[in-house]
């Protein structure tokens, strides 16, 4: 690799993991999906947040090609060098008319610590909507427009952003993060240097954003069949109102073929989009409330329009009828909502509002969007509907309360930061030809300035880190605490029964239980079990009551005729997902959900304490009734729970526990956002084991001050404790 390159290197702070990644990559010598197995494993352990259960049970698992693109794409904590080749006059050409979809041939030679590859008969054009006149454009590259079928480590198209309303080249990142955070399927992000030819016309740091197409749908919804709708403010607004004669034609149609625009099928007839516009604008409101969450990924948007007004992001379906996609999963019946385009965020302002202070529930009033004074269809309704809104606030709490909070935040701003800081408005951006008149000094300055909401007009508005600080107060002095919701909890449950229980046929069935966490008797008719995210309403609860501490069982088996406690799913003993769900009338919030791995025929995943505890393997299940004490298996475990001083921690602290006989053990430390920080191993004799840590993390940073879990694994058992950091 050349001199370039090795200096971006050393800024990434490249460690082992990616050392990892590139070893297991080199010595795949046949495709990746031969592999399979063994990739999994790799990347459970590489790309997958760890721990089991989860707010829900993102990102996508069993991909080939997603895996592939996160082992040597998705590089967070890198900056990608990419070098584009191309005959002179096609790149004028593309300068010259930007608004031209069509593909010019180029080469691309892609640099990061895990690959260094070129790859030839590449098409490239200028992408976007109205950032196509920008100075800093951005750009679509396709792998499979002049070779079809071809895909670059599982990619077929790739979205070099240009950023160009953003000083701080870094916005849209942080929103895409926080969508996932929140369990809202959306696109991954990385950030690479472009230089096309010798880098006179092109040459600046952009943000790849994952192309949202059959391979993205495939990914998240095991689907990628069905029809899938680019909507965008784009000649009318997308706005999901009737459109008379409410048939197909009338939303193909509209915008000039441009507001609904289909991208996946080879001829869309737009029945499924008009019927759920009719279901939206037509149906009564008891049917609404009803029947939304059976059509429609209702928690997932409701997760997404909080993660909107939380980061400012007025570009947005509430506020501006824009920048979103819809997927029908005909598996499910439902459209998924996948937001899109979230650069005027944080801060970012062409309005003459500040937005930081904007209230969240009337977030949309006054949007263009809005249509005769009345806000898109979609959130009117929803809005109306008072356990949605509760909703909506529920996330919005859980945001401020969590990864929308800068301390849970300013490391990772900081680093991007540092990685692309040398770079930044640099090459043939550099002095002021650059939108807005941007430069490098006022991309340093950009991070923290300015330390208050400004009405310039022209889009920096607000300093990156300040916004965060003060949408924040606002919206936890603002935003009140919603009731919780119903305790009803995944408590055990068996993938392979050979003898354990039968049911009342006499089969010896996969089985989960659950129970009543709480304190108050549970009505459950209504509520749902699935095994699949994207379809929640796979079972549906009889109605029963459920009274507190009390435990029931529902057969997994796929024989639903058998009773009403026998689900059409059944357990996979190679593992798979679990989840319980809320009713649609009241947003169809995830309950509980989990990820699970093989269970031994005959054992079982049980949670101990019941309700409350870690998940635990047993060999001896107990369905219907409270979870045993789980005996230590083969190998090293613990014998009782761990002892940290000083805490707070000083300078280090000793984090002490006992190993009954020699073994391994592994310190995790887990921020109170839920992100592993810091890591540990080491061999151990029987008797007292001993970890040391500064506060720091496996960078040597000094972490935030804050609450953190402390949780020592050995032998398939753990211990956890808490340590305070002071600052």
């Amino acid at each position: 690799m050349g001199g370039l390159y090795q200096r971006i290197l050393k800024l990434s702070c490249i460690g082992a993991l990616r050392k990892c990644r590139s070893a297991i990559i080199a010595s795949m010598k046949t495709p990746i999906p031969r592999f399979l197995p063994l990739f999994n494993l790799v990347v459970l352990l590489l790309v997958l947040p760890l721990g089991e259960t989860r707010a829900l049970l993102y990102p996508p698992v069993g991909d080939a090609d997603y895996y592939a693109s996160s082992l040597a794409i998705f590089l967070p904590d890198e900056l990608a060098v990419v070098d584009v080749t191309m005959s002179q006059a096609a790149l004028d050409s593309l300068l010259a008319d930007p608004w031209s979809d069509e593909y010019r041939r180029c080469s691309v030679r892609f640099r990061n610590s895990v690959i260094d590859e070129v790859v030839d008969n590449v098409g490239i054009r200028v992408r976007g909507n109205t950032s196509r006149a920008a100075i800093k454009k951005s750009w679509k590259l396709s792998f499979n427009t002049f070779v079809p079928d071809r895909k670059f480590h599982g990619l077929e198209k790739m979205n070099l952003n240009g950023e160009h309303n953003d000083p701080s080249i870094i916005r849209s990142s942080l929103a895409m993060d926080l969508y996932r955070k929140t369990q809202t399927a959306s696109s991954r992000t990385h950030h690479v240097l472009l230089k096309i030819n010798d880098g006179s016309q092109v040459d600046g740091v952009q943000i790849h954003v994952e192309q949202i197409d059959e391979e993205f749908v495939q990914a998240w919804f095991a689907n990628k069949d069905s029809s899938l709708y680019k909507c965008l403010f784009k000649g009318a607004r997308a706005n999901l109102n009737w459109v008379w004669p409410g048939d197909g034609d009338a939303y193909k149609n509209l915008g000039g073929g441009e507001t609904y625009e289909e991208k996946n099928l080879d001829s869309p007839n737009y029945a499924d989009l008009a019927e759920f516009i009719d279901f939206i604008n037509q149906s009564s409101d008891a049917l609404f409330a009803d029947e939304l969450g059976k059509r429609f990924s209702l928690d997932n948007f409701l997760r997404a329009m909080a993660t909107d007004v939380a980061v400012g992001n007025w570009d947005n379906y509430w506020f501006g009828a824009n920048n979103y996609y819809l997927f029908f999963n005909a598996d499910s019946g439902r459209f998924e909502y996948i937001p899109y385009d979230v650069d005027n965020t944080f801060g970012v302002d062409f309005l003459g509002t500040n937005w930081a202070t904007r209230p969240w529930l009337t977030w949309g009033d006054g949007g263009y969007g809005s249509e005769g004074g009345e806000l898109p269809s979609l959130i009117r309704r929803i809005l109306l509907h008072e356990p949605y809104r509760n909703q909506i606030r529920r996330y919005l709490r859980e945001l401020v309360e969590g990864p929308f909070f800068l301390p849970a935040m300013e490391n990772r701003i900081d680093q991007v930061k540092e990685l692309i800081g040398p770079f930044a408005f640099a090459g043939s951006y550099d002095d002021g030809n650059m939108d807005w008149g941007y430069t490098r000094e006022m991309f340093h300055e950009s991070y923290t300035a300015p330390d208050a909401y400004r009405d310039w007009a022209w889009g920096w508005d607000y300093g990156l880190k300040p916004y965060i600080l003060d949408r924040n107060s606002f919206l936890y002095g603002t935003v009140a605490p919603v009731d919780p919701l119903p305790k009803i909890r995944i408590n055990e449950l068996q993938s392979s029964n050979n003898a354990t229980i039968a049911d009342e046929w006499g089969d010896f069935d996969d089985w989960v239980e659950v129970i009543n966490a709480g304190t108050v008797s549970l009505q459950l008719g209504g509520l749902f079990l699935s095994d699949t995210v994207s379809n929640p309403t796979r079972f549906e609860f009889p109605d029963t009551i459920l009274a507190p501490g009390s435990f029931l069982l529902i057969w997994c088996d796929s024989e639903p005729e058998e009773g009403p406690w026998h689900s059409e799913f059944s357990l996979s003993s190679a593992g798979e997902q679990l989840g319980l769900f809320h009713r649609s009338s009241e947003g169809m919030a995830p309950l509980d959900t989990l990820r699970f791995g093989p269970i031994p025929s005959d054992w079982s995943r049980a949670r101990i304490p019941d309700g409350l505890g870690d998940w635990e393997f047993t060999h001896h299940p107990t369905p219907g009734r409270g979870n045993e004490t789980v005996a230590v298996p083969e190998g090293a475990g613990l014998e009782k729970a761990l002892a940290i001083w000083p805490n707070p921690i000083t300078e280090n602290s000793e984090i002490s526990f006992q190993m009954s006989i020699a073994g391994s053990a592994k310190l995790r430390v887990i921020s109170p956002s839920g992100r592993e920080v810091f890591n540990a191993e080491g061999e151990f004799p029987a008797g007292a084991g001993r970890f040391y840590w500064d506060g720091c993390d496996l960078r040597g940073r000094a972490l935030p001050a804050g609450l953190y879990l402390i949780r020592i694994e050995t032998g398939g058992r753990r211990a956890n404790g808490k340590i305070l950091i002071l600052r």
